[in-house]
């Protein structure tokens, strides 16, 4: 599995345990995902590969219902959409993350990583910080 397959993996099984679990504990079924990355993207390949194994794994009880290539507007409006409950999930770049959490954003600095091993290492150390902190923000 490549690299930017891992993370984009990685994403969505975190995205799907921690902002996912409430919308399928409940009667919904289908979960709203806004998305920036076009249709036919490496990275909608991804997320249409991830819902298959959802609607699989759940016996076809849960859904994502993708809005790609920006159709819900940019990340702030998402962001705020999301706030609603207009939309339950997204796909966000480093510039949406750093909306809600700027401390993210040091993942973004160039020249900051040798290898993909680092970046792997440093994730996962600061996953659980991050992952509080983005529940604070709720």
């Amino acid at each position: 599995m490549s690299f930017f397959k891992k993370i984009a993996t990685g994403c969505c099984a975190t995205l799907a345990m921690t902002v996912l679990f409430p919308f399928v504990c409940s009667s919904k079924n289908i979960i709203k995902t806004a998305l920036l990355a076009p249709e036919g993207s490496s990275w909608m390949n991804i997320m249409h590969e991830f819902n298959n194994e959802l609607e699989k794994n759940t016996r076809g009880e849960v859904l994502l219902k993708m809005y790609p290539g920006g159709v819900l507007g940019d990340e702030k409006d998402v962001i705020r959409k999301m706030l609603h409950g207009q939309v339950h999930a997204a796909g966000f770049t480093g510039m949406g993350l750093g909306e809600i959490l700027s401390e993210v954003r040091i993942f973004e600095l160039p020249f900051l990583f040798q290898n993909a091993s680092e970046v792997d290492y440093l994730t996962s150390a600061f996953f659980s910080e991050y992952s509080q902190l983005f529940e604070k923000k709720k």
